[in-house]
Protein backbone atom coordinates (compact mmCIF):
# COMPACT_ATOMS: atom_id res chain seq x y z
CA UNK A 1 0.00 0.00 0.00
CA UNK A 2 1.31 3.45 -0.92
CA UNK A 3 0.66 6.52 1.25
CA UNK A 4 0.91 10.16 0.16
CA UNK A 5 0.19 13.50 1.81
CA UNK A 6 -3.34 14.81 1.36
CA UNK A 7 -2.95 17.80 -0.97
CA UNK A 8 -3.47 21.00 1.02
CA UNK A 9 -3.23 19.11 4.32
CA UNK A 10 0.43 18.07 4.20
CA UNK A 11 1.79 16.88 7.54
CA UNK A 12 -1.72 16.44 8.98
CA UNK A 13 -3.30 13.70 6.84
CA UNK A 14 -2.15 10.99 4.45
CA UNK A 15 -4.12 9.05 1.85
CA UNK A 16 -3.47 5.52 0.65
CA UNK A 17 -3.78 4.24 -2.90
CA UNK A 18 -6.73 2.17 -1.57
CA UNK A 19 -8.66 5.25 -0.38
CA UNK A 20 -7.87 5.16 3.36
CA UNK A 21 -7.26 8.49 5.11
CA UNK A 22 -4.72 8.55 7.98
CA UNK A 23 -4.70 11.25 10.65
CA UNK A 24 -1.06 11.92 11.50
CA UNK A 25 -2.02 13.80 14.68
CA UNK A 26 -4.35 11.09 16.03
CA UNK A 27 -2.43 8.16 14.52
CA UNK A 28 -5.54 6.49 13.17
CA UNK A 29 -7.41 5.79 9.95
CA UNK A 30 -10.46 8.03 9.66
CA UNK A 31 -13.84 6.37 9.37
CA UNK A 32 -15.52 7.63 6.21
CA UNK A 33 -19.14 8.69 6.42
CA UNK A 34 -22.01 8.91 3.99
CA UNK A 35 -25.65 9.81 4.22
CA UNK A 36 -27.82 9.49 1.17
CA UNK A 37 -24.94 10.32 -1.14
CA UNK A 38 -23.25 7.58 -3.06
CA UNK A 39 -19.76 8.66 -1.98
CA UNK A 40 -17.67 8.33 1.16
CA UNK A 41 -16.59 11.60 2.80
CA UNK A 42 -14.16 12.42 5.59
CA UNK A 43 -13.97 15.43 7.89
CA UNK A 44 -10.53 17.05 8.00
CA UNK A 45 -9.65 19.70 10.58
CA UNK A 46 -6.88 22.07 11.59
CA UNK A 47 -6.83 24.90 14.12
CA UNK A 48 -10.60 24.68 14.70
CA UNK A 49 -11.42 24.78 10.98
CA UNK A 50 -13.23 21.71 9.61
CA UNK A 51 -14.11 20.67 6.09
CA UNK A 52 -15.83 17.57 4.72
CA UNK A 53 -14.33 16.26 1.49
CA UNK A 54 -15.27 13.27 -0.70
CA UNK A 55 -12.59 10.58 -0.43
CA UNK A 56 -12.40 10.13 -4.21
CA UNK A 57 -11.35 13.80 -4.55
CA UNK A 58 -8.54 13.30 -2.04
CA UNK A 59 -7.29 10.16 -3.79
CA UNK A 60 -7.49 11.74 -7.25
CA UNK A 61 -5.52 14.84 -6.24
CA UNK A 62 -2.82 12.79 -4.53
CA UNK A 63 -2.40 10.01 -7.10
CA UNK A 64 -3.61 11.41 -10.43
CA UNK A 65 -2.89 15.11 -9.97
CA UNK A 66 -4.95 18.29 -10.25
CA UNK A 67 -8.32 17.93 -11.96
CA UNK A 68 -8.24 19.41 -15.46
CA UNK A 69 -10.85 22.07 -16.15
CA UNK A 70 -14.11 20.63 -17.49
CA UNK A 71 -13.49 17.09 -16.25
CA UNK A 72 -14.94 15.15 -13.31
CA UNK A 73 -13.86 12.22 -11.21
CA UNK A 74 -15.29 8.93 -12.47
CA UNK A 75 -15.37 5.51 -10.80
CA UNK A 76 -14.29 2.87 -13.33
CA UNK A 77 -16.41 0.07 -11.85
CA UNK A 78 -19.50 2.19 -11.09
CA UNK A 79 -19.05 1.76 -7.32
CA UNK A 80 -18.81 5.20 -5.73
CA UNK A 81 -17.54 3.64 -2.50
CA UNK A 82 -14.50 2.04 -4.16
CA UNK A 83 -11.91 4.81 -3.97
CA UNK A 84 -8.79 2.85 -4.91
CA UNK A 85 -6.54 4.84 -7.25
CA UNK A 86 -6.99 2.10 -9.87
CA UNK A 87 -10.76 2.69 -9.83
CA UNK A 88 -10.85 6.45 -10.43
CA UNK A 89 -10.04 8.66 -13.39
CA UNK A 90 -10.74 12.12 -14.76
CA UNK A 91 -13.20 12.16 -17.64
CA UNK A 92 -16.00 14.23 -19.19
CA UNK A 93 -19.47 14.60 -17.70
CA UNK A 94 -20.95 12.80 -20.70
CA UNK A 95 -18.69 9.77 -20.19
CA UNK A 96 -19.45 9.79 -16.45
CA UNK A 97 -23.18 9.73 -17.21
CA UNK A 98 -22.72 6.95 -19.75
CA UNK A 99 -20.85 4.96 -17.09
CA UNK A 100 -23.79 5.45 -14.71
CA UNK A 101 -26.23 4.17 -17.34
CA UNK A 102 -24.08 1.13 -18.16
CA UNK A 103 -23.66 0.24 -14.46
CA UNK A 104 -27.32 0.82 -13.62
CA UNK A 105 -26.58 3.61 -11.14
CA UNK A 106 -28.19 6.40 -13.20
CA UNK A 107 -31.07 8.06 -11.34
CA UNK A 108 -34.09 7.67 -13.57
CA UNK A 109 -37.66 6.51 -13.22
CA UNK A 110 -38.89 6.21 -9.66
CA UNK A 111 -35.29 6.33 -8.36
CA UNK A 112 -34.97 9.92 -9.56
CA UNK A 113 -35.18 12.35 -6.63
CA UNK A 114 -37.98 14.42 -8.18
CA UNK A 115 -40.09 11.56 -9.49
CA UNK A 116 -43.72 11.74 -8.46
CA UNK A 117 -44.76 8.42 -9.98
CA UNK A 118 -43.82 4.79 -9.57
CA UNK A 119 -43.29 2.36 -12.44
CA UNK A 120 -46.63 0.73 -11.57
CA UNK A 121 -48.44 4.08 -11.80
CA UNK A 122 -46.85 4.79 -15.19
CA UNK A 123 -48.07 1.43 -16.48
CA UNK A 124 -51.56 2.21 -15.10
CA UNK A 125 -51.57 5.56 -16.93
CA UNK A 126 -50.59 3.90 -20.20
CA UNK A 127 -53.26 1.22 -19.84
CA UNK A 128 -56.02 3.59 -18.73
CA UNK A 129 -58.84 4.78 -20.98
CA UNK A 130 -59.50 7.81 -18.74
CA UNK A 131 -58.86 11.29 -20.07
CA UNK A 132 -55.50 12.96 -19.56
CA UNK A 133 -57.20 15.53 -17.34
CA UNK A 134 -58.72 12.86 -15.08
CA UNK A 135 -55.41 10.99 -14.81
CA UNK A 136 -53.55 14.21 -14.01
CA UNK A 137 -55.97 14.86 -11.15
CA UNK A 138 -55.82 11.25 -9.95
CA UNK A 139 -52.00 11.15 -9.82
CA UNK A 140 -51.49 14.84 -8.94
CA UNK A 141 -49.38 15.56 -12.01
CA UNK A 142 -49.77 17.82 -15.04
CA UNK A 143 -51.76 16.86 -18.12
CA UNK A 144 -48.63 17.38 -20.21
CA UNK A 145 -46.79 14.79 -18.08
CA UNK A 146 -49.61 12.31 -18.63
CA UNK A 147 -49.39 12.97 -22.37
CA UNK A 148 -45.61 12.51 -22.41
CA UNK A 149 -45.95 9.22 -20.53
CA UNK A 150 -48.71 7.95 -22.83
CA UNK A 151 -46.68 8.87 -25.92
CA UNK A 152 -43.61 7.18 -24.41
CA UNK A 153 -41.56 10.39 -24.49
CA UNK A 154 -40.90 9.88 -20.77
CA UNK A 155 -40.61 6.76 -18.65
CA UNK A 156 -39.23 4.04 -20.86
CA UNK A 157 -40.39 0.85 -19.09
Amino acid sequence: MEWRDVVGWEGLYKVSDQGDIWSVRNEMVLKPMHRKEQYFRVCLSRMGWRVTIPVHEIVAKAFIGPKPKGLEICHNNGNGFDNAKTNIRYDTHVNNCMDAVSYGTHSHGERHGRSKLTKAQVLEIRASTKSGKDLAIQYDVSRSLVSLIRNQKLWRV
